[in-house]
């Protein structure tokens, strides 16, 4: 194997992204996409909080929470 058959770094590459772009642009790009993964992370460990708030609800008002069986109560 050469390394002309190995090597798949073309795959990684965004084919329409134009070549010049300027730091600034670069920038400005990251911090969007940095912001939503933030965005996405906040969002996720509120709704397992939430629906750990809504099973210890069932448990303590006596209602099996979907996915327990009655012998888990």
């Amino acid at each position: 194997i050469n390394t002309k058959n190995s090597d798949v770094s073309d795959l990684f590459k965004d084919l329409n992204l134009p070549q010049n772009t300027s730091k600034g642009t670069r920038k400005e790009i990251e911090d969007y996409y940095v912001e939503k993964f933030k965005q996405y992370t906040l969002s996720s460990n509120l709704i397992s909080r939430l629906q750990a708030r809504h099973d210890i609800m069932q448990k303590a008002l006596g209602a099996t929470p979907p996915g327990c069986s009655a012998e888990d109560k």
